[in-house]
């Protein structure tokens, strides 16, 4: 593959400003360095040699731009990412929702979404699933879509079967909540129609719902400014109920929100905080 195109700080105000006015997300809320190197990803694969080509292409195709800001996104890689996560969310997070008689979940800023399914999965084999209300939340619709009609192609479940079995050491199995056709797996139609999907803006919207039991934020922050990020975060916080869980990436950390007095790291490995 080419050298990266190198995108300018010049070239990069000017794609803000054409995505401000003809996109439906402000991209200003993102990380430059990282933004710079997913335009330039884009650029490449795409066939654009340059950011004044991108610019006018936006500038006469108002879909193109919404097209443009969906490839800018990552989706989650595999399920069961980072086992070990999901074995103590499993043994001492779930264990403290049995007494409760609804559990109120949020996973925003979905993309993909091996994270919601991992989750519904983890919810259904522990029984739990049916008194829950798990709200995923994106800004495009596509997004929605997507993780609604779930798929994974053979390849990508041999890694989430892997993962599922260095988390759990019992005779479940993640192939039962899905449906082989072909060379596909089809996640479960059962455990998705748990799902309440709303299409949010985490950077300008109020969260869909208050008084949340648990909040899955894992390796999305990690993609925001710091300003960003610590708006966001303080909204998730509020959110939350006291005594509520928030997951965040294992590489990920809370700078930005003072964590000292809102937070007790439930794992500090793992990242799962419970709010004070």
């Amino acid at each position: 593959m080419d050298e990266l195109l190198n995108i300018t700080e010049e070239n990069l105000r000017k794609i803000l400003t054409t995505v401000r006015t003809t996109g439906s997300i402000d991209l200003i809320y993102y990380e430059p360095i990282i933004l710079c190197h997913r335009i330039e990803r884009f650029m490449q694969l795409n066939g654009y040699a340059s950011a004044a080509m991108l610019v006018e292409k936006m500038m006469h195709d108002k879909k193109f731009a919404d097209f443009f800001l969906e490839r800018l996104r990552v989706s989650t890689t595999e399920m069961f990412r980072d086992p070990q996560m999901w074995k103590e969310l499993e043994q001492n997070v779930f264990d403290k929702f049995r007494s409760e008689s609804v559990i109120k979940i949020w996973v925003p800023d979905i993309c993909g979404d091996d994270e919601l399914n991992s989750l519904l999965v983890l919810l259904e084999k522990n029984s739990l699933l049916k008194k829950s209300m798990v709200y995923a939340t994106c800004f495009f619709n596509s997004g929605l879509q997507e993780a609604a009609n779930y798929e994974a192609e053979s390849k990508k479940m041999e890694v989430g079967i892997d993962n599922y079995k260095k988390a759990f050491s019992d005779k479940s199995n993640l192939e039962d909540y899905f449906n082989k056709i072909d060379k596909s797996y089809i996640f479960s139609k059962k455990l998705l129609e748990q799902v309440i999907f709303i299409k949010h803006n985490i950077f300008t919207e109020a969260p869909p719902d208050m008084g949340f039991n648990l909040i899955l934020f894992r390796n999305r922050a990690l993609n925001y400014n710091l300003q960003t990020r610590k708006s966001c975060f303080e909204r998730l916080y509020q959110s939350l109920l006291p005594g509520g869980f928030f997951v965040i990436g294992i590489g990920e950390n809370l700078h930005g929100l003072d964590s000292s007095v809102r937070f007790m790291a439930n794992s500090k490995t793992e990242n799962i905080f419970k709010k004070l």
